[in-house]
């Protein structure tokens, strides 16, 4: 399969999951609130609770706007309710390698150090990963940046 048909493929699953996005995103407004989320989690078959909603909220609000994205939703979806494990996931090792001291959070110092970035470099790709800019990048963040942009390879 060459680079054409899997670009194909990436942009038509895009676009069967913002046909899906749009089913639920009740007032249009580009958005998923959390009565939203509730409403698609209850008819992919998760019953949960008000309290449980809203820490799935929190957890993939990465810009901390208190609703979803449709590329925030795209993370929920393609990855906790893939049924996949993160600890298999290779892009949440690609963060482990990244995040040496291993606090969970990607710092400008050690995306520079891991990538062999210029000072220049390293703060301009780091901005462009801290979404809600608290001078650190968290797995949802990194997630998000991976989705936003498919020009970054982790090697290493």
């Amino acid at each position: 399969m060459g680079l054409n048909q899997v670009d194909y493929l990436v942009k038509e699953k895009r676009k069967e999951l913002e046909v899906i996005f749009n089913m639920f995103d009740e007032d249009a407004d580009q958005m998923m609130n959390i009565n939203e989320l509730s409403t698609f989690l209850k008819a992919v078959g998760l019953e949960k609770s008000p309290s449980e909603v809203s820490k799935i909220l929190r957890y993939h609000d990465a810009d901390l706007s208190g609703l979803l994205s449709f590329d925030e939703w795209v993370v929920l979806v393609t990855v906790d309710l893939a049924g996949k494990s993160l600890q298999d996931e290779s892009l949440f090792n690609a963060f482990k390698k990244i995040d040496t001291d291993m606090d969970g959070y990607i710092f400008e110092s050690e995306l520079k150090e891991f990538a062999n970035l210029t000072d220049a470099e390293a703060k301009a790709l780091f901005e462009q990963m801290d979404l809600n800019m608290d001078g650190r990048v968290n797995f949802v963040e990194f997630l998000f940046q991976f989705f936003h942009d498919s020009d970054i390879v982790v090697e290493k």
